[in-house]
């Protein structure tokens, strides 16, 4: 079986509710440690971001525009910088759940709606765990978002498989609905529930 299965808060432990039930991304508390940027003012950089996560504007791009919208002193190249260097968490209970199913003989894979730049830094802080994954798609490559069927239908077909031999762990109703209407058989993540043996 081909598991594609979703990199932030299911492989990596990327976020958490505050007490008004927010999300707030563990990177986003680094960066307001070193350069006094709030969480209110980096929600600001979600403006624009679809064209950063689908490759059609660089990261550095993007970044730097914010940082201008803001009247922040801090370089692009700082801020990207201490955004990819935060330890990022593996989830060990899904850890051990990849360990365990690769054993069995299970391919897997990485899908993300992401640029490429932090993935690819997750990976060389794992490494040794991250080699149990065949290949990752991000969004940025692929051109479509998981919410969209084609993102699905792209990875299916580089893969020369059918839907029916795929099965997609992830933790977003949308990303899962729109593999789900491609004929791929989901399993929605929920943290603290085990994932089941197949």
């Amino acid at each position: 079986m081909h598991i594609l299965i979703d990199l932030d808060d299911v492989v990596i432990q990327s976020s958490y509710k505050d007490s008004l039930g927010q999300t707030v991304f563990y990177w986003v508390k680094n960066i307001e440690k070193h350069y006094g940027i709030t969480n209110k003012q980096i929600q600001m950089l979600a403006n624009g971001w679809p064209e950063v996560m689908l490759g059609k504007k660089s990261l550095k791009k993007h970044v730097s525009e914010f940082l201008y919208n803001i009247h922040s002193s801090v370089s692009a190249d700082d801020f990207i910088t201490v955004w990819l260097n935060y330890k990022n968490t593996l989830n060990q209970d899904v850890k051990n759940w990849v360990n365990f199913m690769s054993n069995r003989g299970h391919t897997l894979y990485i899908v993300t709606d992401q640029e490429n730049m932090r993935p690819a830094h997750i990976i060389k802080q794992y490494p040794k765990f991250f080699k149990k994954f065949k290949k990752i798609y991000t969004s940025a490559d692929v051109g479509f978002c998981k919410s969209q069927k084609k993102f699905f239908l792209s990875v299916l077909n580089d893969l020369q498989i059918k839907p029916t031999e795929a099965i997609l762990i992830d933790d977003n109703d949308n990303n899962l609905a729109s593999a789900k209407n491609i004929g791929i058989k989901t399993i929605k993540y929920i943290t603290g529930q085990p994932l089941p043996i197949f």
